[in-house]
């Protein structure tokens, strides 16, 4: 092993590769992009920190229910999402059998594109299919079948959640100005295929979750903040350690020569 040591104490490059990565030491194991030293600081903060929670909240109930009732679970993640993904999927395909666990992951080869076109092209039935038998479609309006009235809640007029929006044509991310032609529009490509966007929310996840916020450029307390006044209040509520939220990302920022805005 050939270790760049530097400052690095001969105890730490003795270390599982985990914690030379934490300490930033460089060796033929892992490249310069698993460095980790930058969450140093993080080991001496006053707040707890891990990544654990996806495990005891989600992964470990659902481990138990696949123990109770012998069903196995059906996801809809994709290769695309994660270099971790696209290995698993890589090694077992979209029915891993073998795995501990067998686990089907049939949208493995979908990418966030696929998904959007899918969404645009089908977005009336994918609200049908979500319309109870009261109410039927009257042109482009969705109506109660015995009164004729019209559903107000808008919420029945999206094919998909409606804190995502609507599933547009990102013409910033083409390089392009809005409704400016391209070959997509004389039908050259399959599909005629333009990079796709959705108005609101591009990912959701745990509300306050702050899992990978410090890579984005949009930040989505800020949206929160927008969206969800009251659980947005929560960062100055809830305390770690007796240590506010807002005052964990802002010791973040600080040490970690982060920009994470709230």
């Amino acid at each position: 092993m050939d270790l760049k040591m530097g400052n690095i104490p001969s105890e730490i490059l003795k270390a599982p590769i985990r914690v030379k990565q934490l300490f930033g030491a460089k060796c033929e194991d892992f490249g310069s992009m698993y460095d980790r030293s930058k969450y140093l600081f993080m080991l001496n903060a006053p707040f707890e920190v891990s990544n654990q929670c996806c495990k005891v909240m989600k992964k470990q109930p659902m481990h138990q229910y696949n123990k109770d009732t012998g069903r196995v679970p059906i996801t809809a993640q994709m290769a695309s999402e994660s270099k971790l993904r696209a290995s698993q999927w890589l090694q077992n395909g979209c029915n891993g059998f073998n795995l501990k666990i067998p686990t089907s992951n049939p949208m493995s080869f979908w990418t966030e594109q696929d998904v959007l076109l899918y969404i645009k092209e089908n977005a009336k039935s994918m609200i049908e299919v979500r319309m109870s038998d009261d109410k039927m479609f009257y042109g482009n309006r969705i109506v109660y079948k015995e009164t004729g009235a019209s559903v107000e809640n808008t919420e029945f007029y999206f094919p998909i959640c409606s804190v995502y929006g609507e599933v547009v044509t990102d013409y910033e991310g083409m390089g392009q100005c809005e409704n400016q032609m391209s070959f997509a529009d004389f039908g050259i490509f399959d599909k005629e295929r333009p990079l796709l966007k959705t108005t609101g929310c591009q990912r959701t996840g745990c509300v306050l979750c702050g899992f990978g916020c410090h890579l984005e450029k949009e930040s989505r307390f800020e949206l929160l903040k927008q969206t969800h006044p009251k659980f947005h209040n929560l960062l100055y509520i809830l305390k770690n350690n007796k240590v506010r939220y807002a005052e964990a990302i802002d010791r973040v920022n600080e040490h970690g020569n982060m920009n994470i805005k709230y």
